[in-house]
């Protein structure tokens, strides 16, 4: 199987694969709120290099090519403790965690668009914010 393009955008089948690959790194009874995922861009040297082969026809199976790594922004929920906030990448190819920066204690975590429009809509409704409030905070997947 040809490498992906290092651009092409994740598959699904591949975003299933870093859902696992976070799940598997944490107990089985965590609950998880994946926030973010996106493709990591290649070093531009690395993708100049890419680029040059690709232009010239000179692209085979066999060029050199970075293997998808994915951007995971998540929480996770165990064991009674507050919320812990993560970001990490994953190796598509050995499909585990690359050892990177986690967020910092205290710090925020990636506001979503969903998360946005949902403020306005709770911000004049008491109990729809009550609602949405138990469902995003306690009712995380």
């Amino acid at each position: 199987m040809t490498p992906p393009h290092p651009l092409h955008p994740l598959s699904i089948s591949e975003s299933l694969v870093v859902r696992d690959v976070i799940r598997s790194a944490h107990p089985p009874q965590a609950v998880f709120k994946f926030r973010i995922l996106h493709l990591e861009e290649p070093p531009k040297a690395l993708l100049t290099q890419f680029q040059e082969l690709e232009h010239s026809g000179s692209l085979d199976a066999s060029s050199p090519r970075r293997p998808h790594q994915v951007c995971v922004h998540y929480d996770v929920i165990f064991g009674g403790q507050p919320p812990c906030s993560y970001e990490v990448l994953v190796d598509m190819k050995t499909k585990k965690v690359v050892p990177s920066e986690s967020v910092q204690e205290g710090a925020q975590p990636a506001f979503t668009l969903a998360m946005a429009s949902l403020s306005l809509d709770v911000s004049s409704d008491r109990n729809l914010a009550s609602h949405h409030i138990n469902t995003e905070l306690y009712g995380l997947i």
